[in-house]
């Protein structure tokens, strides 16, 4: 079967969450024995045209322009549209599958790929169909329960006050229009579902992310490490990062305050009361805000350690040597990838109420989910898994088994292979 993907960014230019979810999909995809293309595009012009990468074919297409621009080009962007249709017409697909491409493809690309005489599908990975970043506006801060019903429901004017000039009033009908070109629509998670079908887009179907149970396994991280010739216990990494005789409360991707940043400080602030060996480890890309996350971290007297961008070898190994992996964002994160990386590895996960995590990580059996503002109740839920390490271990087991039996990469494929062969 010959698949067409569409992704604004594509690995080994970006790593980020879509990012790496498409990618594994589409190397799945071609160890199965598929045809499949990935189009994305490049802010770099001399970097337009056919790549291969880890076996897989890649065509880039140009697109830059002022982020200022966004609400309008990212609907119909002249330039990457007509390289996409004759990029259909030369290969020829069966079926086409958009993820990501609200900046750079856009949206029109839905149309341009039904007219071709395809099936359409598209994956939401975020709540860009109907805001412009990330998802705030419903979460009260001075609300700290946990078991909430949210209304995810915004209204131009609140767009409005927040987007100000850059608001364009047209943007969610004109998405709701070339949704229509699409024959099916998935969300990554029930709750991203809920909160497109408060905002219009209706006929929405969930096919949760999945990860790869043969390489995020233990017993892999145990191998060996790219960086540090990781042995069992992991010393030579804690070494590496002045970690050992510590208790590691870990937390991966990218830092700033929706990620949870400033609440996970706070949060350690009280659990470093109780366990004064405990530390944070912040595994992210190095960027600006890590500045501002360590002049926090000294004002409340948390350790905290930044290791950096680590490849996925070096990432799971972190994992392997930490005591409780933590999710705090106070954001719509509509699934959180880390969560069931964590679990795979066999380690408890506090995460956020907010977004996807509550579908995944089973309060009171693979870890707890608890609200980042309420911070006494988010670090206590830390404490206890450092004070209790058999419960961390019980947790870390039973995590494992409910990514296997629900969140591996075989089931996201199969179930899309199912949707591109009827």
């Amino acid at each position: 079967m010959k698949i067409l993907i569409l992704q604004d960014d594509f690995p080994p230019k970006s790593f980020g969450g879509a990012e790496n979810i498409v990618f594994n999909l589409v190397k799945k995809l071609k160890k199965r024995g598929e045809d499949v293309l990935v189009v994305t595009t490049t802010q770099n012009k001399n970097e337009e045209g056919k790549i291969e990468y880890e076996g897989l074919k890649i065509h880039r297409i140009y697109s830059d322009y002022h982020s200022r621009w966004r609400a309008y080009i990212s609907l119909y962007n002249p330039y990457v549209i007509q390289k996409v249709k004759k990029i259909i017409s030369d290969f020829n697909p069966d079926v086409i599958h958009a993820n990501n491409i609200h900046y750079h493809i856009s949206y029109s690309a839905l149309k341009i790929a039904k007219n071709s005489g395809v099936k359409v599908i598209l994956t939401a990975h975020d709540a860009m169909l109907f805001h412009y970043w990330k998802f705030t506006e419903y979460i009260n801060p001075k609300d700290t329960a946990c078991d909430l019903n949210f209304n995810y429901k915004i209204s131009p004017w609140t767009q409005l006050k927040v987007h100000k000039r850059r608001y364009n009033p047209f943007r969610n009908i004109i998405i709701r229009y070339y949704l229509r070109y699409c024959d099916n629509i998935y969300a990554v998670s029930n709750e991203l579902k809920k909160a497109l079908e408060q905002n219009k887009i209706k006929n929405v179907e969930v096919i949760h992310n999945g990860i790869d149970t043969n390489i995020w396994t233990p017993q892999v991280a145990v191998k060996g490490l790219s960086s540090w010739n990781k042995v069992d216990g992991g010393e030579p990494l804690k070494s590496n990062f002045n970690l050992t005789d510590k208790k590691i409360v870990l937390q991966v991707g990218k830092s700033g305050w929706r990620k949870g940043s400033v609440q996970i400080i706070k949060i350690m602030n009280t659990v470093k009361d109780f366990i004064p060996q405990s530390v944070l480890v912040i595994a992210s890309k190095r960027d600006a805000y890590e500045e501002e996350m360590q002049r926090i971290a000294d004002k409340f007297g948390v350790e905290i350690v930044f290791t950096g961008w680590l490849d996925e070898s070096d990432l799971r190994a972190m994992y392997s040597i930490s005591d409780v992996v933590v999710f705090p964002s106070v954001c719509f994160d509509t699934f959180g990838m880390v969560n069931i990386e964590a679990m795979a590895m066999e380690k408890p996960v506090v995460a956020t109420c907010f977004g996807g995590s509550r579908e995944i990580v089973e309060d009171g059996v693979t870890g707890y989910i608890r609200n980042p503002y309420d911070t006494n109740s988010f670090a206590q839920a830390i404490i206890g898994l450092l004070e209790f390490p058999e419960k961390a271990r019980e947790f870390g087991k039973n995590g494992r088994m409910r990514v296997v039996n629900n969140f591996t990469l075989e089931k996201q494929v199969e179930k899309y292979m199912s949707i591109y062969e009827n």
